[in-house]
């Protein structure tokens, strides 16, 4: 076993040790679920980035089909990536635009066809098919070099992708009053969005910050003392309307109410620029729960998007809401290989079809 995959090897076992921990030493709210440790310090310079993803121990017996029914069951790799940088700062979220069209490049080598969520709706609503050896190509956050340099390069190939944004950050280049990696505007999202290529997802309105960084809340996340009607108030009104911010106290583990508000009508602000409602929502760090979900599916969202990593199994006809909440992702690194790409894709199949 090489250098980077003894590193993926190690890395997903001393998370799994690191997640315990954090779960032990955590205030008490026990609804959401973690499937993904929060980024180290210096991993971006970007509060709201994403990385080092790790799968955590998730129930998932009530949604999935049994595993003995494989008919209609197709696996479905799904790429996460983050930031395509001319050079890598972190290998936790970015890769180089070379690396990144010879990821693509090698999945269609080895007989993978990328295919659009579209597509991957109707087969779950029974209305289409997948072509052999689906895989699908993702985005968290919505950082402008996506549109500067990962765009072209699905244009050059031709390959659909979804990039999940922040709708808070549309256009920004600071964070906390400080420098940021900068995200694209909603003008250029509608840009790629007509390409026909593109699809925008949710990844909140402004609830990606980090416990201890950033003064909103750090994704999904149910308070200490929140109710589930109160948790279930914020997040619809980050979705659709208003909401509040929250000051996090790291060193007391627990949130206050900041001094502002702020106004997260994602759902308005997707349909000012888009016409229509985003359908597919990719939770922060992974942390959702089941109320979450149904909150999600009751305000038109087809799909849910986690960072545990994994291939998730795909029923036809069993409808969205049944099969396409909770999908799992493979983050892709700048430490990877195409090889290496190639071989965790394969592993993790496995894995899908014998838990």
């Amino acid at each position: 076993m090489n250098v980077s995959l003894r590193r993926f090897a190690i890395a997903s076992i001393i998370a799994t040790a690191l997640i315990a921990v954090a779960i032990f030493l955590r205030p008490e709210s026990p609804q959401y679920v973690e499937e993904q440790m929060l980024p180290p310090a210096d991993s971006a310079e970007d509060d709201s980035s994403e990385s080092n993803v790790y799968e955590s121990n998730r129930h998932e017996q009530s949604r999935n089909v049994e595993h003995t029914q494989t008919k209609n069951k197709r696996p479905v790799p799904i790429l996460m990536f983050h930031r395509i940088m001319p050079q890598i700062a972190s290998p936790y979220t970015d890769v180089t635009p070379e690396q990144f069209r010879g990821f693509l490049i090698a999945m269609q080598d080895a007989g993978y066809t990328a295919v659009s969520f579209g597509k991957l709706i109707a087969y779950a609503e029974g209305a289409g098919e997948l072509p052999p050896n689906p895989f699908l190509i993702t985005f968290d956050d919505g950082y402008l070099c996506n549109y500067e340099l990962a765009f072209p390069i699905l244009q050059e190939l031709e390959l659909p992708a979804l990039i999940n944004i922040v709708g808070a950050r549309r256009g920004a280049d600071t964070y906390n009053g400080r420098p940021s990696t900068p995200h694209f505007t909603w003008e250029q999202a509608r840009t790629m969005r007509d390409s026909g290529l593109i699809e925008i997802g949710n990844h909140t309105y402004n609830m990606h910050g980090r416990p201890g960084v950033s003064m909103v809340r750090a994704g999904f996340v149910q308070l200490p003392d929140e109710s589930d009607e109160d948790f279930e108030v914020a997040i619809t009104q980050d979705i659709l309307e208003f909401g509040r911010q929250y000051l996090w106290h790291f060193d007391a583990r627990h949130y206050e109410y900041f001094d502002g508000q702020y106004y997260g009508h994602f759902r308005e602000q997707y349909h000012e620029h888009f016409g229509d409602a985003p359908r597919i929502f990719a939770y922060p760090y992974g942390f959702w729960c089941e109320i979450t979900e149904r909150v999600l599916a009751q305000h038109g969202y087809n799909v849910t998007l986690l960072t545990g990593e994994g291939v998730s199994l795909v029923q036809r006809g069993a409808g969205a809401s049944e099969t396409l909440f909770g999908l799992r992702r493979i983050n892709v690194n700048g430490d990877f290989t195409d090889e290496e790409l190639l071989w965790i894709i394969g592993d993790l199949i496995e894995r899908a079809f014998g838990e």
